[in-house]
């Protein structure tokens, strides 16, 4: 048949895209894909990065026009930029009771730990790298509700609250 060749990687090279079967798993990648800051991806060369075991990949959907990214996938560990910047901008500061760590010099941690919490904003805080270790190691536990106000339990069964940044100073009225 014209226009199609056979490899010993088990792709169909088609005029417009690579069809590839691996162990039965099958994929069409249609001519050049475009990768923001990179450049364009030849079919082959996006079959090649699907093929390699050691490859993790972030799906997400990008705006057509602006190229801003619209949603990505929770299952992935590690939040997007557009995730942590929400996530940084609404809590302004490490959310353990007392820390005043400016959320930038923060870590982004799982209140539900990953897998079983997505990777979201609802799920996840800015703690500082003390404060994280404490979440971890010292018997801190926290809930988050769905507006980010967390409440911490310490070990001895003391809870403290913290709420998000408040730019508006609704708590204060």
């Amino acid at each position: 048949m014209a226009g199609w060749y056979h490899d010993l990687g088990g792709c169909e090279q088609l005029d417009d895209g690579v069809l590839h079967d691996h162990d039965g798993h099958v994929w069409f990648v249609s001519s050049h894909t475009e990768v923001p800051l990179l450049g364009s991806l030849l079919p082959s060369d996006v079959v090649a990065l699907l093929c390699d075991p050691d490859l993790v990949l972030r799906l997400a959907r990008s705006d057509s026009v602006t190229g801003a990214v619209r949603w990505q996938d929770p299952t992935t560990y590690r939040p997007g930029a557009a995730t942590a910047r929400a996530v940084r901008s609404r809590d302004g500061t490490c959310r353990f009771p007392g820390c005043a760590t400016a959320a930038m010099r923060c870590q982004l941690d799982h209140v539900v730990r990953h897998p079983e919490g997505p990777t979201e904003a609802p799920n996840l805080q800015s703690l500082c790298a003390t404060h994280h270790a404490f979440k971890h190691h010292a018997g801190w536990h926290v809930a988050m509700d769905p507006l980010g106000v967390c409440t911490w339990t310490a070990p001895d069964g003391r809870t403290h609250t913290t709420w998000p940044l408040d730019r508006h100073g609704h708590r204060a009225a």
